[in-house]
């Protein structure tokens, strides 16, 4: 069986749990925390679709009332019918941002395909089973301190689109995993308190680090394949499991997402999916300065045999000086079809920091590129 006679009915769950547009975001709160989920459906009064709800909605909105609709915070949701390939759900998956996908039947939801269900069906395929962790773990992974406040570990996930984090030490060793459903929890339970303490004529208030929540570390060896790393995401449910060296410190990590884009590099597609996090600019003109460096860069290698770009992602941190100054630090992950580069730069300046990231990727693809032609030679 190959995965693309798969079709999305045969690993979607039904029915689904969905959100009434109607109904207000505490209710749905509280059917998210009950199920262990982060996002659903909206539909109306007769179940047809009409939007998307998740954790990131509420914590991007601090001041909204517990009270709204959830009609006021949704998104439009793209739906997919039971007949559709799994390839081309993951496709979605990947391009939408989301974790849940509505499956729809007559303009009804009738499921949801997840990625958790998609990963979960990949167990029964040994060449995925058997790929090993460095092929598609995110090198230098973005970790929090278990002193960290809950801010600094949710603009973290929200930068990074992510809902779990590693948990590190003083020492750099991990000691736990941090998930955005248990920060929201401890958020909305302040809130409440807050809340009650402004009746009772009580002011405290109190600063939530992130080991007041984390939970247990999930991680496997650098020598582990993507096998362990599945049966390890399910076993633990967590949506991402880091890669240690001898000593517990993260030297990767592999997120639901990633499995998802392995997965679609397999599948012959057109054009380059090129996504950036992290960047909080509303301006369009840097993205466009941005957008045409990486232009100019994947026109350079698209042609090249074997290491053709599928998938460019950046991701941009800022470093506050004392000064007021920023210094930004660029990671980059370029996905070809036989090998994926990792990268990082820090400057001062923005377009400097990506115009090295892009030029160390350049690089080391046509460093690749020479050493693959001169092992051919060698074979002939």
């Amino acid at each position: 069986m190959n995965l693309s006679d798969v079709r999305v009915e045969e690993v979607m769950t039904s029915p689904p749990i969905v959100a009434k547009r109607t109904e207000t975001i505490s209710t749905v709160m509280s059917r998210i925390r009950e199920h262990g989920i982060h996002e659903m459906p909206v539909v109306d009064e007769n179940g047809n679709l009409v939007g998307h709800f998740s954790y990131h909605m509420i914590v991007r909105r601090k001041n909204i009332p517990i009270s709204a609709k959830v009609e006021s915070v949704m998104v439009s949701a793209p739906g997919i019918t039971p007949e559709t390939s799994i390839e081309e759900a993951v496709e979605k998956l990947i391009h939408t941002g989301f974790r849940v996908l509505p499956v729809v039947s007559e303009s009804k939801v009738i499921g949801v395909v997840s990625r958790a269900d998609i990963i979960n069906k990949l167990r029964e395929f040994p060449e995925i089973r058997n790929v090993p962790v460095e092929e598609l773990m995110t090198h230098e992974p973005i970790v929090v301190n278990e002193d960290s406040t809950f801010d600094e570990a949710v603009k973290k996930m929200r930068n990074l689109g992510e809902v779990a984090l590693p948990v590190v030490d003083d020492y750099g060793k991990l000691v736990g995993m941090v998930y955005l459903r248990d920060i929201v929890r401890g958020l909305w339970r302040e809130k409440s308190r807050e809340s009650y303490g402004d009746m009772a004529g009580e002011k405290s208030k109190l600063i939530l680090k992130v080991k007041d929540v984390m939970l247990p570390p999930v991680y496997v060896g650098k020598e582990a394949n993507l096998g362990e790393v599945i049966d390890k995401m399910f076993e633990m449910s967590s949506y991402l499991v880091c890669v240690v060296d001898e000593s517990m410190k993260p030297i990767g990590i592999i997120t639901q997402k990633d499995i998802l884009d392995y997965i679609l590099s397999k599948k012959p597609q057109e054009g380059v999916f090129v996504q950036i996090t992290g960047l909080d600019i509303e301006d369009i003109v840097p993205y466009e300065s941005i957008y045409a460096m990486v232009e100019k860069f994947l026109s350079k290698i698209k042609d090249f045999k074997r290491l053709k770009p599928l998938y460019l992602n950046f991701h941009v941190e800022e470093h506050h000086a004392t000064s007021g100054e920023i210094k930004y630090s660029v990671r980059a992950k370029l996905t070809t079809e036989s090998k994926v580069f990792y990268t990082k730069a820090v400057d001062w300046n923005l377009f400097r920091a990506f115009a090295e990231t892009i030029d160390q990727l350049e690089r080391m693809v046509k460093r690749e590129k020479k050493r693959m032609e001169e092992r051919t030679k060698v074979v002939r």
